[in-house]
């Protein structure tokens, strides 16, 4: 059995919920936001350029981010945006019912 990436396990469980999935370029292959490999302490600019092209390639009004590095980065770039990880959009949009 092929194990799904993180960001392929999270639009599932968002089509679980019946949540509308716009993923831009994430569709099926995720392009990097700039935060990996130490990228942000190494090249400071590209990582603010990637940073920058991956939020503006995204259409939808809040961003759900698998990675907690993303989250962080991007976050960094994009102080005005909703972001959220998997945990916190839960906590933020949904309510838990007994």
């Amino acid at each position: 059995r092929t194990v799904p990436s993180d960001a392929a396990a999270l639009r599932e469980i968002c089509a679980h919920l019946g949540l509308e999935v716009r993923a831009g370029r994430a569709a099926q292959h995720v392009v990097c936001c700039g935060a990996a490999g130490g990228m942000p302490a190494m090249e400071p600019q590209a990582a603010t350029r990637m940073a920058e092209a991956r939020i503006a390639d995204a259409p939808a009004a809040v961003h759900l981010v698998a990675d907690a590095r993303c989250l962080a980065h991007l976050a960094v770039h994009h102080p005005g945006r909703d972001l959220f990880g998997p945990c916190s959009f839960l906590w933020h949009f949904f309510e838990a019912r007994a």
